[in-house]
């Protein structure tokens, strides 16, 4: 039965201990908050703590759904900090991003708090969607403070050290964005933690078809115009590490980036030219640059 009858609210209460008044509960909420209740968001986040994993699930996809709804983050923060289930501390953190998005006043003391309670969260899933919360705190309030930014610095440096390689293949996209953004508040304190993670980034991951290689370039150009030697510094030193070669898609990336900032014709691309190490891909791109 998927639409629950009002009337057997009561009996549903009455009955709570049993998971299936629970499941009808859920869907009777919905169909109250269908129908314009407000009230109805309370229990059903309530629900979203629940014991049985179903109900817990259940009742975070109806308030996924009916995000707008959320009038404060203090309501939802508990479920993304306190769920034993990654599915629904997802749902929790994507429902307060896009009740953000819709309008949701939410103080960057308050994103601070729960970005910290939750770096240390082992779901990939989650830890992708502390990076798009710090993207969406960055969107509302067109600036950052100094403790979330060092906070998200530091989760990064954390999961290139880790080096599990199912969490970096699902945070790394989210985390070049996040940099991006942090870079594009042009604010000179945030220029040195960004540009180590992303060296330390780039020496991790393979960006292949995980991120947008103009998201790459556009902020190795932009950290080159605060250090007129770290593109020289990554050709020399990041480009080949331990007898590792980087790969293909990010040797392109920082070659473009040369290209971007210094010329075609750049000195620096003539190394990458003759380091016999190097792959002829990459080498073939910058010569394809120069019309060759």
């Amino acid at each position: 039965m998927n639409r629950i009858p009002p009337s057997l609210e009561p009996y549903l209460q009455q009955t709570i201990q049993s998971k299936e008044s629970r499941v009808a509960l859920v869907k009777l909420y919905r169909s109250q908050i269908e129908k314009g209740s407000h009230a109805a968001m309370t229990p059903l986040l309530n629900l979203c703590l629940d014991k049985s994993r179903d109900v817990a699930q259940s009742a975070s996809w109806v308030v996924l759904d009916f995000a707008s709804q959320i009038q404060a983050a203090s309501q939802i923060a508990p479920i993304c900090v306190q769920s034993p289930i990654t599915g629904v501390r997802q749902n929790a953190l994507k429902a307060l991003i896009a009740a953000m998005n819709g309008g949701l006043q939410v103080s960057e003391t308050e994103i601070e708090t729960l970005f910290n309670a939750l770096a240390e969260d082992k779901a990939p899933e989650v830890l992708q969607l502390l990076y798009e919360l710090v993207n969406c705190c960055l969107w509302h309030h067109h600036s950052i403070s100094q403790e979330l930014a060092q906070a998200t610095f530091k989760l990064t440096q954390r999961l290139v050290e880790q080096n599990h390689k199912a969490t970096l293949d699902m945070t790394t996209k989210a985390a070049f964005i996040t940099l991006n953004q942090m870079l594009n508040l042009e604010d000179s304190r945030l220029v040195p933690p960004i540009r180590d993670c992303t060296r330390a980034l780039l020496r991790a991951t393979d960006i292949g078809q995980k991120v947008d290689r103009l998201i790459i370039t556009g902020i190795l150009t932009k950290l080159a115009k605060y250090n007129s030697e770290l593109l020289t510094q990554i050709v020399r030193e990041d480009l080949v590490i331990n007898g590792r070669v980087l790969p293909a898609a990010n040797l392109y990336a920082i070659a473009i980036a040369i290209v971007h900032d210094q010329g075609k014709n750049a000195p620096l691309l003539n190394e990458i030219l003759q380091d016999e190490r190097l792959t002829n891909d990459v080498k073939s791109r910058i010569l394809r640059e120069r019309g060759l």
